[in-house]
């Protein structure tokens, strides 16, 4: 069946026809212009003064994932990685652009949709603190914003976004540094809570040993002159300097 295949291929071929495959396109050309597409199927020669150009595919295209970093309403700029999926069609270009857009490589279309994606991303993103951007639940809605944007502006360029599915937000992350005070401030937390647990004498020697041992990481507000002997009543100044300490890390010494 092969060898009948190619035979065949190789008649219609002699006889000057050309075989598109499924979804694509073959560009008619006619002093430079794309003036016409064949469709998939066997066509005979271009004609005369005519030739085909290279084949376009029109098949579901993926893009790697993208990278967009853009500012939120609290100043704070957070990466958005996305990947889109879509289609590319020459006929449904403007007809003042088909010529020169018809006639791009695929790495120039993927530019084309790489920086429609940016500009994209940013509007919608732009538009959400960086709380709201980290909130999953919202993600459905910058999907569905970024994808409308996306079909605005590149309808022009023959490209489409068939499904609700063609844009996917893989993970949306703020600056290292605030991702690291962040985990900081929840260890201070669980240090601040753990230590109120103890003993007032206990919890005054044990956070003496952590300053020793980590003095860049604890810092709690209160006099830390050795505690008197209380009888088991709380030291007022450790108790009333924890949670400052669980929620800046400040501590002032009073002396």
């Amino acid at each position: 069946m092969d060898s009948d295949t190619s035979f065949e291929e190789r008649f219609w071929s002699w006889l000057g026809y050309r075989l598109v495959d499924e979804n694509t396109l073959l560009p008619v050309i006619k002093h430079r212009c794309v003036i016409a597409f064949r469709k998939p199927g066997w066509h005979h020669i271009a004609g005369l003064g005519k030739k085909y150009g290279q084949p376009i595919s029109t098949a579901l295209r993926i893009s790697p994932t993208i990278q967009i970093d853009t500012p939120t309403t609290d100043g704070i700029t957070v990466s958005v990685f996305v990947n889109v999926k879509y289609t590319f069609d020459p006929r449904q270009i403007d007809s003042n652009m088909k010529s020169s857009i018809a006639k791009l490589g695929d790495d120039a279309l993927s530019e084309i949709v790489y920086d429609q994606v940016g500009e994209a991303v940013r509007s919608v993103c732009g538009r959400k603190s960086e709380a709201q951007l980290a909130n999953g639940s919202l993600w459905a809605e910058l999907k569905r914003d970024i994808r409308h944007n996306l079909q605005r502006d590149l309808a022009s360029y023959g490209i489409g976004f068939r499904s609700d599915k063609s844009v996917t937000i893989l993970n949306i992350v703020p600056p290292v540094e605030i991702v690291r005070e962040r985990v900081a401030a929840k260890s201070r937390t669980i240090y601040a809570d753990s230590i109120q647990k103890q003993p007032p004498e206990l919890a005054h020697e044990l956070h003496e040993q952590e300053i020793v041992r980590h003095g860049d990481f604890v810092h709690i507000s209160y006099d830390r002159t050795p505690p008197p002997r209380t009888n088991g009543l709380p030291i007022t100044e450790l108790y009333t300097a924890v949670p400052e300490f669980a929620r800046n890390g400040r501590h002032k010494h009073p002396n």
